[in-house]
């Protein structure tokens, strides 16, 4: 049987609540994990929460849980993405911005994971999604707005 450690002292009593659940739940769900039985499912931002509550043994307790498949991320966070898969979390989050397209070619191999992370000044891709996005009425309204005589005084 599982020894329950109190939680820090500085965690509040909601989340002194969350982690007593969470051990509680892990308890008894520890010997019905199976194909038929799955473990729990969470997201990577409350495993993050969880973790910086737990003890060195209650985070070493999740570990192991990941690792059998008694616990399963949903959703991970672009640093728990990063550190899984050995990358920066910067590549994470250019390749999270990708249109679906970009996405396709990049898996392709057409485009290069570094060139997109460093193009940043491709400014007529980025003009273009916008354009695609608000509308080129919108645009020429604000284009016509912006060269009126009025708001530049003459030299």
């Amino acid at each position: 049987m599982l020894e329950i450690p109190q939680a820090p002292r500085h965690v509040t009593p909601d989340d002194a609540a969350s982690l007593a659940d969470w051990r509680h739940r892990m308890r008894s769900r520890m010997a019905r994990v199976s194909d038929d039985h799955p473990g729990r499912v969470m997201t990577g931002r409350r495993l993050n929460r969880l973790i910086r509550q737990a003890t060195a043994k209650d985070r070493g307790l999740i570990a192991g849980d990941l690792a059998r498949g008694a616990v399963q991320i949903l959703r991970p966070t672009y640093r728990q993405a990063a550190l899984l898969t050995a990358v920066s979390t910067s590549y994470v989050a250019t390749v999270g911005r990708l249109a679906p397209e970009q996405r396709a070619q990049l898996a392709r191999g057409e485009l290069k994971l570094s060139r997109l992370h460093n193009s940043r000044r491709d400014l007529d891709g980025r003009v273009d999604r916008f354009i695609k996005h608000v509308g080129v009425e919108r645009v020429w309204a604000a284009i016509e707005r912006y060269t009126q005589p009025s708001l530049f005084p003459a030299e």
